[in-house]
């Protein structure tokens, strides 16, 4: 039986992170937390270390199996959240 549906609706699995690997979730969660963090931060730079420290982030969970890039999203800016408490400074 053939494919029913308009081109547009047929990718829209790739649009929302289907099929997408874990090396590619991450870096699609950590490139999108990383713009929101700069959009809401102007005063940081791009090549702030804390980008570093999310990324390592985004790619724990990933390994400990979160999968879903939204969930990543957010708890990747809730961990830079965190880091710019004066208390939390900068994981080594």
């Amino acid at each position: 039986m053939a494919k029913i549906g308009k081109k547009w609706q047929l990718g829209i699995g790739s649009l929302l992170g289907k099929g997408m690997t874990g090396p590619d979730i991450a870096s699609a969660a950590f490139k999108r937390a990383w713009r929101v963090y700069l959009l809401l931060h102007v005063g940081v730079d791009e090549s702030d270390q804390r980008s570093v420290a999310l990324d390592y982030f985004i790619r724990e969970q990933c390994e400990a199996g979160v999968t879903d890039v939204e969930v990543l999203v957010v708890e990747g800016l809730k961990y830079l959240r965190r880091l710019d408490r004066p208390e939390a400074g900068l994981p080594e």
